[in-house]
């Protein structure tokens, strides 16, 4: 939960010393087991939220808590994805994957059959024993996703985990997230990839969007800095969600066009700036 969040960071030496405000004004109520994506343009503050929630960022000023909990340190009941895998490269697929199980003191054989079985859920059963360098992007992907899962975290915060992926593959591990998701019980806050100033004059579909919507029970869309919360949209397609049909679904639009609109008219703004600037 967030309320009346705000984050200043400090820049500068001596005279020139000032606070430079990156989120203001930052209220949200997050259910369990909701999926809530962040949207919004270049430096608008979605990392620096997620960050707070993960007890990374202190808040300058309003409260953050996890239940009961106000989260004023490393928080260490959530899980962090982030767009690096961070996979470590001197031990095998399977023994990354068990990695969280190993800190909890979990047997060593327990944790190697939780590993073999999460990894048989994205079909890389095959792959334990390779080392991050002989395996694709995609694949040390989706270690990373089922590695953080594996934790059993309550709450997963991922920050711009696909970004760097190709569409293809960024489409199978949507799938991959949603399947592993579906039941868990697990909370789900999604940074998005970040929008620069040229995406407010692209004619055709944004894929980060089209992400939000596919993966989402609610899309939070943030204004440009300093940034706070715009409007907060409801997803309310059915699940489970086609990923690979998404567009096709009833109502697909209806959703999309609302959030675009509020997103193009922020990034709008950030262009304007630049262009000032320039």
């Amino acid at each position: 939960m967030l309320r009346n969040v705000q984050k200043a960071f400090v820049t500068g030496r001596g005279r020139d010393r000032r606070a430079a405000l990156a989120v203001q004004d930052v209220s949200l109520e997050i259910q369990p087991g909701e999926f809530v994506s962040f949207i919004g343009p270049s430096g608008c503050g979605k990392s620096t939220v997620l960050n707070m929630l993960a007890g990374l960022e202190r808040a300058s000023a309003g409260e953050v808590r996890q239940g009961a909990s106000p989260i004023d340190r490393v928080n260490t009941n959530v899980g962090y994805m982030t767009q690096d895998d961070n996979l470590l490269p001197w031990r095998t697929l399977a023994r990354n994957v068990e990695f969280p199980l190993e800190i909890r003191g979990v047997p060593r054989r327990t944790r190697a059959a939780e590993a073999r079985r999460i990894l048989a859920q994205v079909g890389l059963e095959r792959y334990g024993d390779y080392y991050p360098h002989q395996l694709s992007g995609g694949m040390r992907k989706r270690g990373a996703l089922v590695r953080t899962l594996l934790a059993d975290d309550p709450v997963i915060l991922m920050d711009e985990p696909f970004g760097p992926l190709d569409a293809q593959n960024r489409r199978m591990l949507q799938d991959q997230l949603l399947h592993l998701w579906s039941n868990s019980g697990k909370t789900i806050v999604f940074v998005t990839h970040e929008h620069d100033g040229l995406a407010a004059v692209r004619p055709f579909v944004t894929h980060d969007l089209v992400e939000a919507v596919t993966l989402s029970d609610r899309i939070v869309v943030f204004t440009s800095a300093p940034g706070t919360i715009k409007r907060v949209h409801t997803v309310d397609l059915p699940r489970p969600r086609d990923v690979f049909r998404i567009h096709e679904t009833p109502g697909f639009d209806e959703i999309y066009n609302p959030v675009w609109d509020d997103l193009r008219e922020e990034i709008a703004k950030v262009a304007s700036v630049e262009r000032q600037a320039s």
